[in-house]
């Protein structure tokens, strides 16, 4: 018994003036009745937290999902944008080699 429960029985017993196995056995009942509502409540809160969990992880599904759908969209804008620039600075090359070329051509055409 803990001190609670002894508490309850002095009191029952001293105060009350009950036997001392009725005491007992209303100490025990009342015991037992407390921790059977005890775990009542404590399988209630497991439920009910477990029931906002599986929300709070439905929505955390859902924002990912939608989150990774957004960074697919960037990355592929991101790929045509590369790509669209690598053949800009190709186009650049080529005619900056085509000039140079022309100009080493004409320097030589000048002699």
């Amino acid at each position: 018994m803990n001190s609670l429960n002894i508490q309850y029985y002095n009191l029952l017993k001293n105060n009350l003036h009950i036997a001392d196995d009725k005491a007992l056995e209303i100490v025990r009942v009342s015991d037992d009745l407390m921790q059977s509502h005890i775990k009542g409540a404590a399988v209630e809160f497991k439920s009910v937290v477990k029931e906002d969990l599986f929300k709070l992880e439905s929505r955390l599904d859902t924002e990912i999902r939608r989150l990774d759908s957004k960074i697919d969209l960037k990355v592929s804008e991101l790929r045509t944008e590369i790509k669209e620039t690598k053949v800009d600075i190709i186009k650049w090359m080529i005619g900056i080699f085509m000039a140079l070329a022309l100009m080493i051509i004409g320097l030589y055409i000048k002699k």
